[in-house]
């Protein structure tokens, strides 16, 4: 199985499920405020079936990436610094008890991993300290109706804006471009030649999402494109938009390839910023804020980062592809 760092309690969990030949399910993972919200939030249809769980909370300090550095010291602009918390969560599916014609045999399956990116609401003044990114939600195949499909994976987004919300957030930088077949977090061979959505289904699909949520108040607005940012001078440019996890630190270092000084930079950055892309500025309605009062959940190794996760699949053997190696794989991840 592949390592943890859940610590004593967790591990004695574990031991325990061994000794008594229990499976290995999503509830011998702890949970936290935000996993306990996540799974509350999703559609009262599917509550008895969908366990959330937080597997990665690290805060960190963002990185930046090297051209930019060198541009920045070349031309006395002040290196944008951030903190964020790191998150890496899991959704799984449960065999239906009250289905009469569920598979008894069945094991629960991990069907949606996600990661986030929060930009430390309510811990520092920054022009993003109340923004945070969620990454590309990947998913396998394991539910084949569609409906049913669709309506899980709208709860799972929609609940996690109303728990950022909660938590003081105000912006979410809504990444959807597909990352290609080597960075999927169900890296399946199978999954990556034959299931993956194109890209015009993907911001179809994505749109209708964020349309639902729009009309039951949980966004106040959407878009593709931030108009705010023609006003907007290189310095507040590179303080707003560099967001680790975002889709702006690589797009600037493949623009600083190019020799230019920092109008032609800003210029550049506008252009893009202001245009339509694969990425959505989600403006969140206001909730009542929660402080989170339960522990901060240990991070497990192979959840530290999507590169972690990814090694220990090849590492592993681990396969998504069928049922039996999806639950098979999901134990293991467990």
């Amino acid at each position: 199985m592949p390592r943890n760092g859940l610590g004593t309690n967790w591990r004695m969990q574990m031991q325990k499920a061994r000794v008594l030949g229990t499976k290995y399910t999503s509830s011998l993972l702890p949970t936290n405020r935000m996993s306990e919200k996540l799974t509350n939030a999703m559609p009262e249809a599917y509550k008895n079936q969908v366990e959330i769980r937080v597997v990665a909370n690290e805060m960190r300090n963002g990185t930046i990436g090297e051209r930019l550095t060198d541009f920045c010291k070349k031309y006395n602009i002040a290196v944008p610094q951030h903190k964020f918390r790191y998150k890496m969560i899991l959704v799984f599916l449960k065999p239906d008890e009250a289905e009469e014609d569920q598979d008894k045999t069945n094991d629960e399956a991990l069907i949606f991993i996600y990661t986030v990116h929060e930009f430390v609401a309510g811990e520092e003044t920054t022009p993003k300290s109340k923004w945070t990114v969620l990454g590309y939600l990947d998913s396998n195949r394991y539910i084949t109706d569609g409906i049913k499909r669709q309506l899980i994976f709208q709860g799972i987004v929609l609940s996690y804006f109303l728990y950022a919300a909660s938590a003081g957030y105000e912006m979410c930088h809504f990444w959807c471009a597909a990352p290609g077949n080597d960075n999927y977090l169900f890296n399946d061979p199978m999954l990556n030649k034959k299931l993956r959505p194109d890209q015009i289904r993907l911001l179809k699909w994505y749109s209708n999402i964020l349309n639902s949520g729009k009309t039951r108040g949980i966004i106040k607005k959407w878009e593709g494109k931030s108009v705010d940012s023609k006003g907007m001078s290189l310095q507040d440019l590179l303080e707003k938009f560099y967001l680790d996890g975002g889709y702006w630190p690589k797009r600037i270092e493949k623009i600083l390839e190019k020799e230019m000084k920092p109008e032609k930079l800003r210029e550049e950055l506008v252009k893009e910023i202001s245009n339509d892309s694969d990425a959505f500025f989600v403006d969140l309605s206001k909730q009542d804020l929660i402080k989170d009062s339960t522990p901060v959940i240990p991070t497990m190794d192979m959840t530290r980062s999507k590169e972690d996760f990814l090694a220990v699949q090849v590492q592993s053997g681990l396969r998504y592809s069928t049922n039996r190696l999806l639950w098979y794989s999901t134990a293991r991840t467990i």
